[in-house]
């Protein structure tokens, strides 16, 4: 007479695998959404116009072998930035204004732009400042008179809380 067949697992193999491709699509399009890319950003042209002037800045860096090397300095609970800047031959390079961009990764509120000051030959400090400790961007910028950008540094820093 009637005899029950086995259950054929394929069909249920299928939905299920169906349903779990799905539910992953639809996670990942929440992801997504949750942070945006913009293809198109404001400002565009002076943005480009700046990385040109970082790349030519670079090469700059590159052809007259300046050397560049980086301090700080605490003192009650504030930190002073050093930067020493001279060409192949350690001999100091005139007519330049320094700055550094401080960027906070996790809070962009602490962000700021410090006046690299030129103390000796070839010394350039900032002032005392107070600097949250933990990790910290910093974009090294220097410009000739004619306001061109001739060197360009980006480096790592840390502070830490045990510095005096």
């Amino acid at each position: 007479m009637f005899q029950p067949s086995k259950l054929n697992p394929w069909p249920i193999a299928i939905i299920i695998g169906l349903c779990i491709v799905v539910s992953v699509n639809g996670f990942m399009f929440f992801l997504s959404q949750l942070d945006p890319y913009e293809l198109v950003t404001e400002n565009y042209y002076q943005k480009a116009l700046r990385y040109e002037s970082v790349v030519r800045a670079q090469e700059i860096t590159r052809q007259f072998g300046w050397n560049f090397s980086f301090s700080s300095a605490h003192k009650q609970g504030k930190t002073q930035l050093s930067v020493n800047l001279t060409d192949r031959e350690k001999r100091t390079i005139d007519g330049l204004q320094g700055s550094v961009s401080l960027f906070r990764p996790s809070a962009a509120r602490l962000d700021r732009q410090l006046d690299l000051i030129k103390t000796d030959s070839s010394l350039y400090k900032s002032d005392y400042v107070s600097l949250k400790s933990g990790p910290w961007e910093l974009t090294f910028v220097f410009k000739d008179t004619n306001h061109k950008v001739v060197f360009y540094k980006k480096m790592h820093f840390v502070v830490s809380s045990a510095d005096p």
